[in-house]
């Protein structure tokens, strides 16, 4: 029910959750770990799954998404492309939310994935935000998030204050 953070040296990572200012329950899952996939394949993942707050499940819909993106990465065929591999897991998350709450809960999704050959990719669905950060500098904030500002940016519109007139200023696009 409040903010807070935890630093896990052993990975490297840091992970930071909060129930913002308008909910007192927090919808965020979160899961920093290693992994060995079949053929003793290591991975080292961190994921946020932050449940859209006035769906009707969004705390449900973040706990499924986290367990099918690390129950499909368990089972997933050996020494695959780590950014087809990352790809296939966020649809398959995806996939398993829409299926089995067909629309009654809705989450984001932030995810980092490390393989042992030294590979990384990352995914961002939503404005759940990745960072990287190291001693002595500052935090960088390295996804993009999936608002209808950004998505108007790439298109070929010069008023950009449409989206104040449609009340779609800070709402997700996806």
């Amino acid at each position: 029910s409040k903010p807070s953070t935890k630093a896990i040296d052993e990975l490297s990572v840091a992970i930071g959750t909060s129930p913002g200012s308008k909910r007192s329950r927090n919808e965020d899952r979160t899961v920093v770990a290693e992994i060995s996939g079949d053929g003793d394949v290591r991975y080292k993942v961190a994921i946020v799954c932050d449940g859209v707050g006035g769906s009707e499940m969004g705390d449900f819909a973040a706990t499924l998404a986290v367990a099918a993106f690390l129950g499909g990465l368990l089972t997933a065929p050996v020494r695959r492309q780590l950014d087809n591999l990352l790809a296939e897991l966020v649809h398959f998350a995806d996939d398993t939310v829409r299926s089995e709450l067909r629309g009654k809960g809705t989450t984001t999704m932030s995810v980092l994935i490390a393989a042992e050959n030294g590979d990384l990719a990352a995914a961002n669905v939503g404005d759940s935000r990745i960072f990287s950060w190291a001693a002595g500098q500052r935090l960088e904030q390295v996804s993009i998030d999936d608002t209808m500002e950004n998505e108007f940016r790439h298109l070929p519109v010069k008023d950009p204050s449409v989206l104040d007139a449609k009340g779609l200023r800070g709402t997700l696009s996806q």
